[in-house]
Protein backbone atom coordinates (compact mmCIF):
# COMPACT_ATOMS: atom_id res chain seq x y z
CA UNK A 1 0.00 0.00 0.00
CA UNK A 2 3.18 2.36 0.98
CA UNK A 3 4.86 1.35 -2.13
CA UNK A 4 1.52 1.98 -4.75
CA UNK A 5 1.58 5.44 -2.89
CA UNK A 6 4.93 6.41 -2.96
CA UNK A 7 4.40 5.83 -6.50
CA UNK A 8 1.45 8.21 -7.24
CA UNK A 9 3.01 11.25 -5.77
CA UNK A 10 6.12 10.30 -7.49
CA UNK A 11 3.53 10.66 -10.82
CA UNK A 12 1.78 13.66 -9.94
CA UNK A 13 5.08 15.38 -8.82
CA UNK A 14 6.43 14.17 -12.09
CA UNK A 15 3.55 15.51 -14.44
CA UNK A 16 3.74 18.93 -12.08
CA UNK A 17 7.47 19.02 -13.42
CA UNK A 18 6.43 18.27 -16.61
CA UNK A 19 3.61 21.06 -17.35
CA UNK A 20 6.57 23.53 -16.76
CA UNK A 21 8.78 22.21 -19.63
CA UNK A 22 8.83 23.12 -23.12
CA UNK A 23 8.42 19.81 -25.03
CA UNK A 24 11.79 19.81 -27.10
CA UNK A 25 14.07 21.87 -28.91
CA UNK A 26 16.09 22.21 -31.86
CA UNK A 27 20.11 23.34 -31.55
CA UNK A 28 18.95 26.41 -33.17
CA UNK A 29 16.27 27.44 -30.75
CA UNK A 30 18.38 26.47 -27.92
CA UNK A 31 20.94 28.72 -29.00
CA UNK A 32 18.29 31.96 -29.31
CA UNK A 33 17.00 31.26 -26.26
CA UNK A 34 20.75 31.13 -24.91
CA UNK A 35 21.85 34.19 -26.35
CA UNK A 36 19.23 36.38 -24.83
CA UNK A 37 19.72 34.47 -21.66
CA UNK A 38 23.34 34.21 -20.93
CA UNK A 39 24.56 35.95 -18.00
CA UNK A 40 27.66 35.68 -18.76
CA UNK A 41 27.49 36.85 -22.07
CA UNK A 42 25.72 39.62 -20.71
CA UNK A 43 28.45 40.26 -18.17
CA UNK A 44 30.63 40.74 -21.17
CA UNK A 45 28.97 42.93 -22.70
CA UNK A 46 28.01 45.56 -19.61
CA UNK A 47 31.96 45.13 -18.69
CA UNK A 48 32.91 46.71 -22.37
CA UNK A 49 30.09 49.52 -22.06
CA UNK A 50 31.92 50.37 -18.65
CA UNK A 51 34.88 50.36 -19.92
CA UNK A 52 34.17 53.18 -22.56
CA UNK A 53 32.72 55.21 -20.02
CA UNK A 54 36.04 54.71 -18.28
CA UNK A 55 37.29 56.89 -21.70
CA UNK A 56 34.96 59.47 -21.07
CA UNK A 57 36.35 59.77 -17.85
CA UNK A 58 40.01 59.97 -18.47
CA UNK A 59 39.66 62.11 -21.60
CA UNK A 60 37.50 64.91 -19.65
CA UNK A 61 40.81 65.73 -17.78
CA UNK A 62 41.95 67.35 -20.18
CA UNK A 63 38.81 69.43 -20.56
CA UNK A 64 38.26 72.77 -18.90
CA UNK A 65 37.36 72.33 -15.14
CA UNK A 66 35.03 75.23 -14.14
CA UNK A 67 33.92 75.46 -10.74
CA UNK A 68 31.61 78.49 -9.13
CA UNK A 69 32.01 79.61 -5.78
CA UNK A 70 29.71 81.67 -3.48
CA UNK A 71 31.00 82.72 -0.08
CA UNK A 72 29.39 85.43 2.79
CA UNK A 73 31.60 86.49 5.94
CA UNK A 74 30.36 88.27 9.03
CA UNK A 75 33.76 90.12 10.52
CA UNK A 76 33.72 91.56 14.54
CA UNK A 77 36.84 93.57 15.13
CA UNK A 78 38.69 92.58 12.30
CA UNK A 79 41.81 94.33 10.51
CA UNK A 80 40.17 93.54 7.35
CA UNK A 81 37.44 96.30 7.77
CA UNK A 82 39.89 98.90 9.53
CA UNK A 83 43.54 98.34 9.39
CA UNK A 84 44.01 100.73 12.34
CA UNK A 85 41.74 100.16 14.79
CA UNK A 86 39.44 96.88 13.49
CA UNK A 87 36.22 96.98 12.32
CA UNK A 88 33.23 94.93 12.12
CA UNK A 89 30.13 94.18 8.86
CA UNK A 90 29.38 91.49 6.42
CA UNK A 91 31.63 91.04 3.05
CA UNK A 92 30.42 88.48 0.21
CA UNK A 93 31.82 86.49 -2.89
CA UNK A 94 31.00 85.54 -6.10
CA UNK A 95 33.23 84.04 -8.60
CA UNK A 96 34.39 81.49 -10.69
CA UNK A 97 37.80 78.83 -11.37
CA UNK A 98 38.94 78.02 -14.59
CA UNK A 99 42.14 75.14 -14.91
CA UNK A 100 43.01 74.22 -17.84
CA UNK A 101 45.59 70.90 -18.68
CA UNK A 102 48.15 71.79 -20.87
CA UNK A 103 50.92 69.28 -20.48
CA UNK A 104 49.97 66.14 -18.40
CA UNK A 105 51.45 63.34 -19.55
CA UNK A 106 50.24 60.68 -16.78
CA UNK A 107 46.77 61.51 -18.00
CA UNK A 108 47.62 60.99 -21.47
CA UNK A 109 48.94 57.57 -20.61
CA UNK A 110 45.67 57.17 -18.14
CA UNK A 111 43.80 58.06 -21.61
CA UNK A 112 45.49 55.06 -23.52
CA UNK A 113 45.45 52.80 -20.96
CA UNK A 114 41.63 53.34 -21.00
CA UNK A 115 41.17 52.82 -24.76
CA UNK A 116 43.46 49.17 -24.26
CA UNK A 117 40.87 48.63 -21.19
CA UNK A 118 38.18 49.12 -23.69
CA UNK A 119 39.98 46.80 -26.31
CA UNK A 120 40.35 43.72 -23.78
CA UNK A 121 36.54 44.12 -22.94
CA UNK A 122 35.40 43.99 -26.83
CA UNK A 123 37.43 40.54 -27.30
CA UNK A 124 35.98 39.34 -23.58
CA UNK A 125 32.83 39.89 -25.41
CA UNK A 126 34.03 38.13 -28.72
CA UNK A 127 35.29 35.59 -26.49
CA UNK A 128 32.05 35.22 -24.61
CA UNK A 129 30.18 34.79 -27.99
CA UNK A 130 32.36 32.36 -29.23
CA UNK A 131 32.20 30.71 -25.67
CA UNK A 132 28.49 30.39 -25.44
CA UNK A 133 28.39 28.95 -29.26
CA UNK A 134 30.74 25.92 -27.77
CA UNK A 135 28.96 25.86 -24.75
CA UNK A 136 25.70 25.21 -26.50
CA UNK A 137 26.39 22.84 -29.01
CA UNK A 138 28.45 20.60 -26.31
CA UNK A 139 25.57 20.83 -23.76
CA UNK A 140 23.47 19.80 -26.77
CA UNK A 141 25.22 16.84 -27.86
CA UNK A 142 25.56 15.49 -24.25
CA UNK A 143 21.98 15.28 -23.74
CA UNK A 144 22.40 13.29 -27.12
CA UNK A 145 25.00 11.41 -25.49
CA UNK A 146 23.69 10.33 -22.76
CA UNK A 147 20.48 9.95 -24.46
CA UNK A 148 21.63 7.04 -26.47
CA UNK A 149 23.42 5.42 -23.56
CA UNK A 150 19.82 5.48 -21.89
CA UNK A 151 18.00 3.97 -24.66
CA UNK A 152 20.69 1.52 -25.36
CA UNK A 153 20.49 0.76 -21.59
CA UNK A 154 16.86 0.50 -21.87
CA UNK A 155 17.01 -1.76 -25.26
CA UNK A 156 19.61 -3.87 -23.10
CA UNK A 157 17.24 -4.03 -20.45
CA UNK A 158 14.31 -5.40 -22.43
CA UNK A 159 16.58 -8.03 -24.15
CA UNK A 160 17.34 -9.56 -20.97
CA UNK A 161 13.97 -9.59 -19.79
CA UNK A 162 13.35 -11.66 -22.64
CA UNK A 163 16.00 -14.14 -22.05
CA UNK A 164 15.29 -14.42 -18.73
CA UNK A 165 11.64 -15.62 -19.49
CA UNK A 166 13.01 -17.86 -22.39
CA UNK A 167 15.08 -19.14 -19.29
CA UNK A 168 12.84 -19.80 -17.03
CA UNK A 169 10.31 -21.35 -19.63
CA UNK A 170 13.48 -23.95 -20.48
CA UNK A 171 14.42 -24.60 -16.96
CA UNK A 172 10.73 -25.66 -16.24
CA UNK A 173 10.74 -28.05 -19.34
CA UNK A 174 14.54 -29.54 -18.00
CA UNK A 175 16.46 -28.43 -21.00
CA UNK A 176 18.43 -25.38 -19.17
CA UNK A 177 20.39 -25.49 -16.53
CA UNK A 178 20.01 -23.88 -13.21
CA UNK A 179 23.36 -22.00 -13.54
CA UNK A 180 22.17 -20.27 -17.02
CA UNK A 181 18.76 -19.35 -15.16
CA UNK A 182 21.03 -17.55 -12.77
CA UNK A 183 23.45 -16.09 -14.90
CA UNK A 184 19.96 -14.92 -16.74
CA UNK A 185 18.62 -13.14 -13.48
CA UNK A 186 22.01 -11.61 -12.36
CA UNK A 187 22.66 -9.91 -16.12
CA UNK A 188 18.90 -8.55 -16.01
CA UNK A 189 19.21 -7.16 -12.06
CA UNK A 190 22.58 -5.46 -13.77
CA UNK A 191 20.52 -3.96 -16.68
CA UNK A 192 18.26 -2.58 -14.09
CA UNK A 193 20.98 -0.58 -12.19
CA UNK A 194 22.58 0.69 -15.54
CA UNK A 195 19.54 1.67 -16.40
CA UNK A 196 18.67 4.11 -13.39
CA UNK A 197 22.24 5.01 -13.84
CA UNK A 198 21.69 6.24 -17.05
CA UNK A 199 18.88 8.01 -16.58
CA UNK A 200 19.52 9.78 -13.80
CA UNK A 201 22.40 11.12 -15.94
CA UNK A 202 20.31 12.14 -18.98
CA UNK A 203 18.36 14.06 -16.56
CA UNK A 204 21.16 15.53 -15.55
CA UNK A 205 22.27 16.92 -18.91
CA UNK A 206 18.67 18.44 -19.66
CA UNK A 207 19.19 20.30 -16.45
CA UNK A 208 22.04 22.04 -17.93
CA UNK A 209 20.24 23.11 -20.70
CA UNK A 210 18.25 25.30 -17.87
CA UNK A 211 21.17 26.52 -16.76
CA UNK A 212 21.93 27.73 -20.38
CA UNK A 213 18.44 29.13 -21.30
CA UNK A 214 16.94 29.68 -18.69
CA UNK A 215 14.18 27.51 -19.80
CA UNK A 216 13.71 23.42 -18.96
CA UNK A 217 12.91 20.61 -22.19
CA UNK A 218 11.88 17.23 -21.80
CA UNK A 219 13.99 16.29 -24.50
CA UNK A 220 15.91 17.50 -27.60
CA UNK A 221 15.88 16.27 -31.41
CA UNK A 222 17.97 13.44 -32.64
CA UNK A 223 21.01 13.78 -34.72
CA UNK A 224 20.56 12.43 -38.05
CA UNK A 225 23.61 9.78 -37.72
CA UNK A 226 22.60 7.64 -40.45
CA UNK A 227 23.22 10.56 -43.47
CA UNK A 228 25.75 12.74 -41.18
CA UNK A 229 29.40 12.00 -42.91
CA UNK A 230 32.06 13.80 -40.45
CA UNK A 231 34.92 15.67 -42.01
CA UNK A 232 37.57 17.39 -39.83
CA UNK A 233 37.11 20.92 -40.25
CA UNK A 234 39.51 23.36 -42.61
CA UNK A 235 40.80 26.98 -40.98
CA UNK A 236 39.68 29.79 -42.98
CA UNK A 237 42.49 31.45 -43.28
CA UNK A 238 44.11 28.87 -44.85
CA UNK A 239 47.00 27.68 -42.46
CA UNK A 240 47.17 24.83 -40.36
CA UNK A 241 44.77 25.02 -36.81
CA UNK A 242 48.03 25.63 -34.57
CA UNK A 243 48.81 28.43 -36.53
CA UNK A 244 45.43 29.75 -36.95
CA UNK A 245 45.04 29.49 -33.02
CA UNK A 246 48.97 31.70 -32.19
CA UNK A 247 46.86 34.15 -34.17
CA UNK A 248 43.55 34.49 -33.82
CA UNK A 249 42.98 32.29 -30.10
CA UNK A 250 41.20 34.63 -27.80
CA UNK A 251 43.20 34.64 -24.73
CA UNK A 252 46.78 35.02 -26.55
CA UNK A 253 45.03 38.14 -28.09
CA UNK A 254 44.13 39.43 -24.60
CA UNK A 255 47.60 38.33 -23.31
CA UNK A 256 49.02 40.76 -25.85
CA UNK A 257 46.69 43.47 -25.42
CA UNK A 258 47.78 42.98 -21.46
CA UNK A 259 51.35 43.53 -22.23
CA UNK A 260 50.40 46.63 -24.75
CA UNK A 261 48.33 48.16 -21.81
CA UNK A 262 51.35 47.18 -19.02
CA UNK A 263 53.85 49.07 -21.49
CA UNK A 264 51.53 52.26 -20.40
CA UNK A 265 51.46 51.54 -17.02
CA UNK A 266 55.09 52.26 -16.87
CA UNK A 267 54.77 55.35 -19.01
CA UNK A 268 52.19 56.83 -16.64
CA UNK A 269 54.62 55.51 -13.78
CA UNK A 270 57.51 57.46 -15.16
CA UNK A 271 55.13 60.55 -15.66
CA UNK A 272 55.22 61.07 -12.40
CA UNK A 273 58.86 62.42 -12.68
CA UNK A 274 57.78 64.75 -15.02
CA UNK A 275 56.49 68.46 -14.33
CA UNK A 276 52.93 69.23 -14.72
CA UNK A 277 51.39 72.88 -16.50
CA UNK A 278 48.21 74.04 -15.83
CA UNK A 279 46.14 76.92 -16.97
CA UNK A 280 44.42 78.52 -13.81
CA UNK A 281 42.02 81.49 -14.27
CA UNK A 282 40.11 82.87 -11.85
CA UNK A 283 36.86 86.02 -11.79
CA UNK A 284 35.94 87.15 -8.78
CA UNK A 285 32.86 89.83 -7.66
CA UNK A 286 33.21 91.06 -4.05
CA UNK A 287 30.26 92.30 -2.34
CA UNK A 288 30.62 94.87 1.16
CA UNK A 289 27.72 95.28 3.45
CA UNK A 290 27.67 97.86 6.32
CA UNK A 291 30.65 98.11 7.84
CA UNK A 292 31.89 100.43 10.96
CA UNK A 293 34.95 101.35 12.78
CA UNK A 294 35.57 99.26 16.35
CA UNK A 295 37.18 102.10 18.00
CA UNK A 296 34.26 105.08 17.37
CA UNK A 297 31.82 102.97 16.12
CA UNK A 298 30.88 105.10 13.01
CA UNK A 299 30.44 103.41 9.47
CA UNK A 300 33.46 103.18 6.87
CA UNK A 301 33.08 104.29 3.45
CA UNK A 302 33.53 101.20 1.86
CA UNK A 303 33.47 100.15 -2.21
CA UNK A 304 30.14 98.73 -2.67
CA UNK A 305 31.60 96.07 -4.90
CA UNK A 306 35.15 94.99 -6.30
CA UNK A 307 35.34 92.88 -9.64
CA UNK A 308 39.07 90.96 -9.73
CA UNK A 309 40.44 88.64 -12.08
CA UNK A 310 43.57 86.87 -12.52
CA UNK A 311 45.19 84.50 -14.94
CA UNK A 312 48.36 82.17 -14.76
CA UNK A 313 50.29 79.30 -15.67
CA UNK A 314 51.41 76.93 -13.05
CA UNK A 315 53.70 74.36 -13.07
CA UNK A 316 54.08 71.80 -10.85
CA UNK A 317 58.03 70.13 -10.93
CA UNK A 318 58.54 66.88 -8.27
CA UNK A 319 61.59 67.25 -6.80
CA UNK A 320 61.59 64.37 -4.25
CA UNK A 321 58.49 62.12 -2.71
CA UNK A 322 60.64 59.46 -1.21
CA UNK A 323 60.91 56.09 -2.92
CA UNK A 324 56.92 56.74 -3.59
CA UNK A 325 57.34 57.72 -7.42
CA UNK A 326 60.28 55.14 -8.21
CA UNK A 327 58.48 52.14 -6.61
CA UNK A 328 55.44 52.91 -8.67
CA UNK A 329 58.15 52.68 -11.96
CA UNK A 330 59.61 49.22 -10.14
CA UNK A 331 56.07 47.86 -9.81
CA UNK A 332 54.61 48.48 -13.48
CA UNK A 333 57.90 47.00 -14.97
CA UNK A 334 57.12 43.88 -12.88
CA UNK A 335 53.84 44.06 -14.15
CA UNK A 336 54.74 44.22 -17.52
CA UNK A 337 57.38 41.38 -16.92
CA UNK A 338 54.66 39.13 -15.47
CA UNK A 339 52.46 39.95 -18.98
CA UNK A 340 55.21 38.30 -21.19
CA UNK A 341 55.04 35.14 -18.67
CA UNK A 342 50.92 35.27 -18.92
CA UNK A 343 51.34 35.32 -22.71
CA UNK A 344 53.76 32.79 -23.18
CA UNK A 345 51.29 30.27 -20.94
CA UNK A 346 48.75 31.09 -23.12
CA UNK A 347 50.54 30.62 -26.23
CA UNK A 348 51.49 27.03 -24.50
CA UNK A 349 48.20 25.92 -23.11
CA UNK A 350 46.66 27.02 -26.60
CA UNK A 351 49.23 24.73 -28.65
CA UNK A 352 48.62 22.11 -26.41
CA UNK A 353 45.10 21.93 -26.18
CA UNK A 354 44.62 22.35 -30.15
CA UNK A 355 47.04 19.51 -30.63
CA UNK A 356 44.97 17.67 -28.13
CA UNK A 357 41.47 18.96 -29.74
CA UNK A 358 42.97 17.89 -33.18
CA UNK A 359 43.89 14.16 -32.27
CA UNK A 360 41.01 13.59 -30.75
CA UNK A 361 38.96 14.74 -33.86
CA UNK A 362 40.77 12.69 -35.95
CA UNK A 363 40.99 9.73 -33.16
CA UNK A 364 37.10 10.32 -33.13
CA UNK A 365 36.34 9.95 -36.96
CA UNK A 366 38.78 6.78 -37.25
CA UNK A 367 36.54 5.36 -34.33
CA UNK A 368 33.49 5.95 -36.02
CA UNK A 369 34.37 3.86 -39.23
CA UNK A 370 35.57 1.06 -36.77
CA UNK A 371 32.91 1.23 -35.11
CA UNK A 372 30.22 1.08 -37.93
CA UNK A 373 32.01 -1.96 -38.60
CA UNK A 374 32.26 -3.50 -35.19
CA UNK A 375 27.78 -2.66 -34.79
CA UNK A 376 27.57 -5.18 -37.78
CA UNK A 377 29.29 -8.02 -37.11
CA UNK A 378 28.41 -7.53 -33.36
CA UNK A 379 24.70 -8.17 -34.50
CA UNK A 380 25.48 -10.55 -37.14
CA UNK A 381 27.31 -12.51 -33.96
CA UNK A 382 24.59 -11.99 -32.23
CA UNK A 383 22.17 -13.70 -34.73
CA UNK A 384 24.39 -16.35 -34.76
CA UNK A 385 24.66 -17.06 -31.40
CA UNK A 386 20.99 -16.97 -30.62
CA UNK A 387 20.57 -19.48 -33.31
CA UNK A 388 23.41 -21.87 -31.58
CA UNK A 389 21.60 -21.52 -28.35
CA UNK A 390 17.86 -22.76 -29.48
CA UNK A 391 19.73 -25.33 -31.40
CA UNK A 392 21.55 -26.39 -28.21
CA UNK A 393 24.97 -25.83 -29.47
CA UNK A 394 25.62 -22.50 -27.50
CA UNK A 395 24.69 -21.63 -23.82
CA UNK A 396 23.21 -18.59 -22.04
CA UNK A 397 26.10 -17.38 -20.86
CA UNK A 398 27.77 -16.82 -24.34
CA UNK A 399 24.30 -15.32 -25.42
CA UNK A 400 24.15 -12.52 -22.70
CA UNK A 401 27.87 -11.86 -23.54
CA UNK A 402 26.92 -11.58 -27.34
CA UNK A 403 23.65 -9.00 -26.53
CA UNK A 404 26.11 -6.86 -23.63
CA UNK A 405 28.81 -6.75 -26.72
CA UNK A 406 26.41 -5.84 -29.05
CA UNK A 407 24.82 -2.72 -27.17
CA UNK A 408 28.31 -1.99 -25.76
CA UNK A 409 29.35 -1.33 -29.60
CA UNK A 410 26.55 0.53 -30.34
CA UNK A 411 27.08 2.54 -27.33
CA UNK A 412 30.54 3.24 -27.93
CA UNK A 413 29.81 4.39 -31.57
CA UNK A 414 26.88 7.10 -30.64
CA UNK A 415 30.14 8.36 -28.33
CA UNK A 416 31.99 8.42 -31.54
CA UNK A 417 29.74 10.57 -33.19
CA UNK A 418 29.46 12.93 -30.19
CA UNK A 419 33.16 12.93 -29.06
CA UNK A 420 34.05 14.06 -33.11
CA UNK A 421 31.22 16.79 -33.01
CA UNK A 422 32.41 18.55 -29.55
CA UNK A 423 35.97 18.05 -30.68
CA UNK A 424 35.39 19.72 -34.13
CA UNK A 425 34.21 22.60 -32.61
CA UNK A 426 36.42 23.24 -29.45
CA UNK A 427 39.38 23.57 -32.81
CA UNK A 428 37.46 25.85 -34.46
CA UNK A 429 37.01 27.49 -30.74
CA UNK A 430 40.14 27.70 -30.02
CA UNK A 431 41.12 28.96 -33.45
CA UNK A 432 38.85 31.86 -33.02
CA UNK A 433 37.16 30.89 -35.72
CA UNK A 434 33.60 29.50 -34.65
CA UNK A 435 30.37 30.71 -35.71
CA UNK A 436 26.86 30.92 -35.67
CA UNK A 437 27.48 29.17 -38.94
CA UNK A 438 28.39 26.36 -36.98
CA UNK A 439 25.22 26.50 -34.94
CA UNK A 440 23.08 26.70 -38.86
CA UNK A 441 25.69 23.97 -40.43
CA UNK A 442 24.98 21.40 -37.49
CA UNK A 443 21.19 22.18 -36.93
CA UNK A 444 20.67 21.23 -40.28
CA UNK A 445 22.10 17.51 -39.28
CA UNK A 446 19.04 17.96 -36.31
CA UNK A 447 16.34 15.07 -36.60
CA UNK A 448 12.82 17.28 -36.33
CA UNK A 449 10.95 14.45 -35.18
CA UNK A 450 7.97 16.63 -33.74
CA UNK A 451 7.19 20.55 -34.15
CA UNK A 452 9.32 22.64 -31.59
CA UNK A 453 6.80 24.80 -29.52
CA UNK A 454 7.08 28.45 -30.73
CA UNK A 455 6.48 29.79 -27.55
CA UNK A 456 10.44 29.54 -27.07
CA UNK A 457 11.48 32.37 -28.43
CA UNK A 458 8.85 34.37 -29.22
CA UNK A 459 7.96 34.66 -25.32
CA UNK A 460 11.24 35.75 -24.52
CA UNK A 461 11.11 38.59 -27.05
CA UNK A 462 7.91 39.70 -26.37
CA UNK A 463 8.29 39.46 -22.53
Amino acid sequence: MNKQLCTLLLGVLSLGVNAQQYESTDLENLYQLALQNDSLLNIAVLTEQQSGYAIDGQKGQLLPQINAYFNATAFFDSDEIESTYGGSGTMGNVGINLRQAIYTPAVQAGIAIADKNNESASVLVTKAHEALIYRTTKAYFDVLSTKSLLDNAKANEKALIEYLEITQRRNKAGISSEIDLLQAQARRDQSEVAVINAETAYQLSLDSLQTLSGHEFAKVQPLKVNSFSPQLPVSNTGASWLDAAMKNNRDIQLAGITIEKSKLEVTRAQAGHKPQLSLVARLNQRFNGDVESTATGLPIEANESLTSGEVALVMNVPIYSGSTLSAFVDIANTELDIAYQIQEESRRQTYQNVRFAVRQAESAKMQIDAFEKTVSSQSKALVSVQRGYELGARNMSEVLDATRDYYASESELFNAYFTFIESALLIKFLAGEISEQDITALNASIVNTKTIQNTKVNEVTNG
